[in-house]
Parts: structure tokens; sequence; C-alpha cells
């Protein structure tokens, strides 16, 4: 079982590698390409890392507070709609939609387990967040990334995606819900791993 000491040491110690296999080992499915890319984004880690701290939290903790300020901080960082935080530096192209996705969920998650974490500073950095999220969707209902390799990479990101964010009103304000629907349904059914990242993180096709 993934505990709070070992995230905390994990956290801490900057070995974003060690804890994304905890957090797989305790449950979270990534197939072998979301994999590769999750681990060339330690923000994207973190992210996820919160999210398992506050669902074993009964309230906000040291770790937690230390965790969310420095995904905050790097969030001021990449100024406007998220345009600095590219993978390849600041750029004209929008940020990663994995580390934003994560980091708007992160925040979801903050702001309805912990109430008194609720600011409207947070709000805010949530709403930017999943706006610059729409910015990556493409005309296809997919999101787009600089490390993007197959289309297959770009449904695995999708299915994802989707299965952090699902429950937040806000993603469902600003991005194409029924287009990232059609396509995830429209994915190749034979291929195993579509498949699975599919029944297992977005049965958005179904819901559909």
């Amino acid at each position: 079982m993934l505990t709070l000491p070992t995230i905390q040491r994990c956290h801490r110690t900057r070995d974003h590698e060690r804890l994304l296999r905890a957090l797989q080992d305790n449950g979270l499915m990534l197939p072998l390409p979301l994999r590769v890319r999750l681990s060339s984004l330690p923000t994207a880690v973190t992210a996820l890392g919160l999210r398992r701290v506050v669902e074993l939290s009964y309230g906000p903790t040291p770790l937690s507070r230390e965790m969310l300020a420095g995904l905050l901080a790097w969030w001021q960082g990449c100024g406007p709609r998220g345009r600095g935080c590219s993978p390849v530096g600041p750029s004209a192209s929008a940020p990663d939609p994995l580390a934003v996705a994560a980091f708007a969920a992160a925040l979801s998650l903050v702001l309805e387990e912990h109430p008194r974490l609720n600011h409207p500073a947070l709000q805010l950095a949530k709403r930017e967040a999943l706006a610059a999220l729409a910015d990556t969707q493409a005309e296809d209902g997919l999101f787009e990334a600089e490390d993007d390799r197959t289309n297959l990479d770009r449904h695995h990101t999708a299915a994802f995606i989707h299965s952090l964010l699902d429950r937040e009103e806000v993603y469902h304000a600003l991005v194409r819900v029924s287009d990232l629907a059609e396509a995830l349904a429209d994915a190749a059914a034979p291929d195993t791993s579509v498949t699975t990242v599919r029944s297992r993180h977005a049965q958005l096709a179904l819901a559909a």
C-alpha cells in the first residue's frame, strides 16, 4: 500500500520515477507509452502524488500544503495560458496537456476534499489550467502535445485526462467532451492497450 511517508520521501528527494512506480503499484493503470510520457513530466507525477495524499488524509497536512505550494509556483511561472510550460521551454505552442490536466485534477480534488483550502486563488488557477488544457484540444477532439509520436499515444493521453477530470464541472464547460467521446469511440478496438485504457480510464464512449 502506498503510504504518506513513502510519498513524502519521494517528493522531498525528487524521486519522481519511484513515486510513479509506487502509484502504479497502488492501482494507477498506465499503458507503457503513457508511463514513459509521465516519467518525463515531474510536475504531473507530483500532482498525481498530491491527489493520493488528499485521498489518504482527513484534512490539509504539511505534506499536502508543501506539494500544493510547489505546484502553484510551477503554474505561476508558466505565464498566460500555460505557454511557458511547454516541454521545450517558453513557446508559442500550447503546454503539455498531461502536466496541465494532472495539475488541474490535483487542484480539483484539493478543493473538493479539503474545503479549508478553498481560496479564490486556487479556483482561478484551476480554471486557468483547464482553459489551457482546452487550448490543446485539436479538431479531432483529442489533445495535442509536442511529444506526441502516434495517434495511439494521443488516445492514451485523452483517455487518462478524462479519467482524471470527468467529475470536474469546469472541465466539461471548457473542453469539447462530445468530440473527445467520439474520438475515443473511434479508437482501434483490436488494440488491447486502447481497449484497456478506455475501459479502465475513460468509459466515456459508453456514457456518451
